[in-house]
C-alpha cells in the first residue's frame, strides 16, 4: 500500500470512495453518521485536497483508505481539556478517516494512522481528533495507537445536529523521546 496526499486531479477518485464508505455504512456495527452530500460534501473534499490536507492509502490504483490531516487546532476543540497545551499551529487534526469496505479488517487502518503520526510529526507537537460517542471500532483503533482520551465535548455538526464526541489525544514530543514507538 502506497500512502501520499491526494492530487487535485483525484477528487473525482476520492468521491467514489467516499461513496462506497457511505454506501456501507447502514450496515456496519457502528459508522460516522456522514450524510452524503452534506458531510462531508465534494466542496470540503476539494478544499482539504487544494491546501495539502487530504491523504490516502493506495493500493492497485484504487483509493483503500483515506483521511485529512490538518496543521491547525480545530476550533470547536477549543473548549476541550487536552493533556498538553500548545498554540493552535502546533496541533495537528485529523478528520474524516475511513476505510474502504473491501479493504477493512486487514490492518490497513492502523498502517494509515501510523503513516499520518508520522507527517504529523513534521510539524506539530500533538494530534487531536475526535470520536462520535459510542464509535467504538473508531476509539479501539485510536487507543490502539497510543492516543490518549481526554474528555467529551458537545458538539454540533449540520448533518447529525447535536451530538457528544469523544475527544483523543496524541503526544507527538513524549513518542520521539520514547523512541518514536508509533
Amino acid at each position: 500500500m502506497i500512502f501520499r496526499k491526494v492530487a487535485a486531479d483525484e477528487i473525482g477518485k476520492l468521491v467514489r470512495m467516499y461513496d462506497r464508505v457511505l454506501d456501507q455504512q447502514p450496515f456496519d456495527e457502528y459508522g460516522p453518521k456522514w450524510t452524503r452530500d452534506i458531510y462531508p460534501c465534494k466542496q470540503d473534499l476539494t478544499d482539504h485536497t487544494e491546501v495539502g490536507e487530504f491523504y490516502v492509502g493506495e493500493q492497485e490504483g484504487e483509493f483503500a483508505c483515506r483521511a485529512v490531516l490538518s496543521c491547525k487546532e480545530e476550533p470547536m476543540y477549543k473548549s476541550g481539556i487536552w493533556q498538553k497545551k500548545v498554540a493552535d499551529e502546533e496541533a495537528a487534526v485529523i478528520h474524516l478517516l475511513a476505510v474502504s469496505p473491501q479493504h477493512r479488517g486487514k490492518g490497513v487502518a492502523s498502517s494509515f494512522l501510523k503513516y499520518l503520526i508520522s507527517e504529523a510529526e513534521k510539524t506539530a507537537r500533538v494530534i487531536h481528533l475526535d470520536v462520535l460517542e459510542g464509535n467504538l471500532p473508531a476509539a479501539r483503533l485510536y487507543r490502539k495507537r497510543g492516543f490518549t482520551y481526554c474528555g467529551d465535548l458537545e458538539a454540533y455538526y449540520e448533518d447529525i445536529g447535536k451530538c457528544i464526541i469523544n475527544l483523543y489525544e496524541y503526544d507527538l514530543e513524549k513518542e520521539k523521546a520514547n523512541g518514536g514507538s508509533h
